[in-house]
């Protein structure tokens, strides 16, 4: 079920799309929210980033007699988290956390869009949150000037800063010096989280540590240039509580479970892509081409980032697998990208075995019951 964790007013609102007794007492209020989905842009890896949704509530949420929050017209922010769980609050899964903020008010419901950002905290409600920009830390300004590339936050208003936090990579920045001993794991993401003031958690990185060579053309998001890096390297990663999650896509560590299909899937589609016809990097130095006429042409990255096309190869190969979409039940948590997850499709003449790499997880909520829909390529047995 959807568990919606808000703080507003010191107080702690806790309500979801049907009343529920947990361990504590959930309201059911949320009227509607938008399908929670947390891919990457790439088939094949780079930067996990989370739809965030927008979430209707009853216009009891605010009615100052028996409302949770009781004051008319509803507040303009509203501090969140969302969570879904099968069982227990113990079990409970973050999905998603930010701001909500107001976006209409009619009188069936009161409707709220989530904002979060990599780079700036959260402010609660009440708090001011205010940004200044640098070029080299030290010196700050209130706004945006050419050649800036770190910022820092204020949540009242400018009395207290917090740590600078480097945005921008300039270009003609080399990666090796960038980050010292710079290869995957050791160098670049250790350097990343470092920057934006980040934990790096790489448990289910690959334990292969590749040496990442070349030059960022021109001034860059460091986000855009780490999006690029994992993907061309066949890993994920994503921001989650401070902490930078760094994931193999062909990593064994971290496979949730094996299971039959007809335990916790229903209706799962079979669908062959067609296959690549040619993998390039963006600067045209290493191309792998298919043997059909046919197919999509890939851009690896924004940078050529190693010395032989393996790489590129497994970039082929990720394009070349059947897509599989899967509708899951009761395992928040479990699914997420990068991730393995195997089963027994038992349905014909002889057991089909299937391994799945998620690629993309969708949650919906509903007042009747939720669903999880999982997507990624599958090896076929």
């Amino acid at each position: 079920m959807l568990l919606l964790t808000m703080t507003y007013g010191g107080k702690l609102l806790r309500c979801s799309t049907r009343t529920e007794a947990l361990e504590h007492q959930w309201h059911g209020m949320v009227q509607r929210i938008d399908p929670i989905q947390i891919r990457s842009a790439k088939e094949y890896g780079g930067w996990l980033q989370v739809n965030a949704p927008t979430v209707v509530f009853s216009p009891e949420l605010c009615d100052p007699v028996i409302g949770l929050i009781a004051t008319y017209p509803p507040p303009r922010q509203i501090q969140c988290t969302v969570q879904g769980t099968a069982t227990t609050e113990a079990a409970a899964v973050t999905l998603c956390s930010g701001v909500l903020v107001l976006k209409s008010i009619s009188e069936t419901g009161i409707e709220y869009d989530l904002y979060s950002d990599p780079y700036l905290p959260t402010p609660s409600f009440g708090q001011t949150l205010a940004v200044q920009h640098s070029f080299n830390a030290s010196d700050w300004h209130n706004s945006y000037q050419d050649g800036d590339r770190f910022l820092r936050a204020s949540l009242d208003g400018g009395s207290a800063w917090g740590s600078a936090v480097q945005y921008l990579m300039p270009g003609g920045t080399s990666l090796a010096s960038w980050a010292p001993s710079a290869h995957l794991v050791s160098g670049f993401f250790t350097q990343l989280a470092s920057v934006l003031g980040l934990t790096l958690d790489a448990s289910l990185a690959s334990e292969v540590d590749p040496l990442i060579s070349g030059t960022i053309s021109s001034d860059s998001m460091i986000l855009s240039v780490a999006d690029s890096v994992a993907a061309y390297f066949g890993h994920y990663f994503m921001i989650e509580n401070s902490i930078l999650h760094l994931i193999d896509a062909n990593a064994d560590a971290g496979d949730p479970h094996s299971f039959g299909i007809w335990d916790y899937v229903r209706g799962p589609k079979y669908n062959w892509q067609a296959p690549v016809n040619a993998v390039y990097d963006s600067e045209g130095k290493t191309a792998i081409v298919g043997n059909t006429l046919f197919g999509q042409r890939i851009n690896a990255g924004a940078a050529h980032y190693a010395p032989d096309a393996m790489y590129l190869r497994q970039i082929a190969d990720y394009s070349e697998m059947p897509q599989i979409d899967l509708t899951v039940m009761d395992w928040y948590g479990q699914f997420r990208v990068g991730r393995h997850a195997l089963w027994i499709d038992d349905r014909h003449a002889q057991d089909i075995a299937v391994e799945l790499v998620m690629r993309a997880v969708q949650y919906e909520f509903g007042t009747t019951g939720d669903k999880m829909t999982v997507s990624g390529e599958g090896v076929i047995a």
